[in-house]
């Protein structure tokens, strides 16, 4: 090699800055190639196996991924009410004004209101103390009469005609009691849930 070296360094004075540019462009292409490997040491290619963003910059779903939550609809799902009963979403206020009243009898109303946007089926059970030893008769005003079922103080009306969306419907149901004795419902239910009893 010091052969090579002194025959370098006694060539003529035209031919050195040849030799000079040679030796300069081996080195940065060498220079260039370290930085490659460098580059590539540090920063891997990437895995194509690993999914990428598509063209809207957003990764597909990941599997089993079950979504946002979905919040229950409070005016669906199963109803409370017994089997063969309706499930019409309807709220009930007993009442027994005092002007219907007198001492062998007396004459309740049931009203029944619809709070939803479609017509609600109804039926409704009454339970009484033994001094109500009669049922007389039941009607709502402008429908068909509502069937019914007695056993012993329990009474059940089942309605042929819907209560409209939006709007009350009055049961008048009519007893037999005791005289001047207590008379008040013990229960009162339409489709399945407690009536309020005034």
């Amino acid at each position: 090699m010091g052969k090579h070296v002194r025959r370098f360094l006694y060539l003529e004075p035209g031919a050195k800055p040849r030799h000079r540019f040679v030796i300069a462009l081996g080195t940065i292409v060498l220079l260039a190639f370290g930085a490659m490997a460098v580059v590539a040491a540090i920063y891997p290619e990437n895995d194509p196996a690993v999914a990428q963003p598509d063209g809207n910059n957003s990764f597909p779903d990941q599997p089993g991924d079950p979504g946002p939550p979905i919040e229950a609809d409070p005016t669906l799902g199963p109803s409370d009410a017994p089997p063969g009963a309706p499930a019409g979403l309807l709220l009930a206020i007993y009442t027994v004004p005092a002007s219907n009243i007198w001492s062998t009898g007396f004459q309740a109303q049931i009203a029944m209101t619809n709070t939803t946007t479609t017509p609600q089926n109804w039926q409704i059970k009454l339970r009484f103390p033994q001094s109500v030893t009669a049922f007389t008769g039941s009607w709502v005003d402008g429908q068909p009469q509502p069937g019914i079922e007695a056993v012993d103080t329990d009474y059940t009306f089942n309605g042929n005609q819907p209560v409209p969306a939006g709007q009350t419907v009055v049961l008048k149901v009519q007893f037999e009691k005791t005289v001047n004795a207590d008379f008040r419902a013990q229960d009162c239910v339409i489709n399945g849930r407690a009536c309020t009893i005034g």
